[in-house]
């Protein structure tokens, strides 16, 4: 008899490897230390985040590459053969899912605005005074804004999709021999620490 619990485990075990980075940062895993940015720099890269990603876009947007990453997830989840054939236990995972997304978004709302900062500030950084200015001006134009506002809808385009999706289903179809892996590991840790025990108590 299959364990039902077994596609569960494994539909949350995808959704932690496959998060996105916005998830992913929220973890509790320390950040490497920031370098301090140019000022100039700052000032015009906060200018960029504010044109190109208003405030009242930006919830929106983190929501549509959460979802578009959920939709996929599951489908590799089917296409691997770890989904269950028990439909309510298949809408158990699916409420699962829908009921930590509302808790992420949560989470995103109290860290949008650092997200957005660090997002200016990791721009000063990477890009020169001279091109930040170059950006800001293409941002200012009608392409611009859409170039900048529709970068995240990439993933949801048919064309990467289809192939972010085979990326997908061969991640999941790794994840069962990753489970046998760890299962055997921590059995084999228990093992040598039990006989370490008694040749110590002999």
């Amino acid at each position: 008899m299959k364990n039902p619990l077994r596609p569960a485990a494994l539909a949350l075990a995808a959704f932690a490897a496959l998060a996105p980075a916005t998830i992913a940062a929220q973890t509790a895993a320390a950040a490497p230390e920031a370098a301090i940015p140019d000022a100039r720099s700052v000032q015009i890269a906060r200018e960029i985040i504010a044109i190109g990603m208003p405030e009242e876009d930006r919830e929106t947007v983190f929501a549509a590459t959460m979802d578009q990453m959920l939709v996929q997830m599951r489908e590799a989840q089917r296409q691997s053969g770890a989904a269950s054939e028990d439909p309510q236990i298949e809408a158990i995972i699916d409420d699962n899912l829908a009921q930590f997304r509302e808790e992420a978004m949560g989470v995103l709302r109290v860290h949008l605005p650092e997200l957005m900062d660090g997002w200016a500030l990791a721009y000063a950084n990477i890009f020169t005074y001279e091109d930040l200015v170059a950006i800001r001006e293409f941002v200012r134009t009608p392409a611009g804004q859409r170039f900048f506002q529709l970068s995240p809808a990439i993933a949801a385009e048919p064309n990467f999709a289809a192939a972010n999706q085979l990326y997908m289903n061969d991640v999941m179809a790794m994840l069962p021999r990753l489970q046998e892996r760890l299962r055997e590991d921590i059995v084999e840790y228990f093992e040598t620490q039990q006989v370490e025990g008694e040749t110590e108590a002999s």
